[in-house]
């Protein structure tokens, strides 16, 4: 994508249908934001999936992505492991999140016990409107 994106790029930052022509203004009608933060978050079937096609040896970092369900994502990846995960509610409701440490309990600040992933490695937690729970996995 990387690739083709460079092909494609004239100086002031948009993108051309073809490569090299001097015409037109495409960078919407490409949709290069959307398959950028498909790399990062996606929430299909109201699961909400964290870095699910980024490199783990890539660092990453994103702020307020939106997922299905009225909710905000943040996310920070260094050095192979996830360093940061914060979602915010803004409707209130179920939230179902793919376990990014599908082998640990999931730490929430402010709540007394850690949430644990089902067998297909979901965690499934209600939310309160204007709620912000920052996670980390449980050691």
């Amino acid at each position: 994508m990387k690739k083709e994106f460079l092909k494609r790029s004239r100086p002031n930052g948009t993108i051309t249908l073809l490569p090299g022509d001097g015409c037109g203004h495409f960078t919407e009608q490409f949709a290069a934001s959307g398959a950028i933060a498909e790399l990062l978050l996606q929430s299909v079937g109201d699961v909400i999936r964290i870095l699910p096609a980024w490199p783990r040896e890539k660092p990453a970092r994103f702020e307020n992505l939106r997922a299905q369900g009225g909710f905000l994502v943040s996310a920070e990846q260094r050095d192979g492991q996830l360093i940061h995960l914060a979602i915010s509610s803004t409707a209130g409701g179920l939230l179902r999140l793919l376990s990014p440490w599908p082998d640990r309990p999931i730490s929430v600040a402010g709540r007394s016990q850690p949430l644990k992933a089902d067998a297909r490695g979901l965690i499934e937690v209600e939310t309160q409107a204007g709620e912000r729970l920052l996670m980390t996995s449980a050691q």
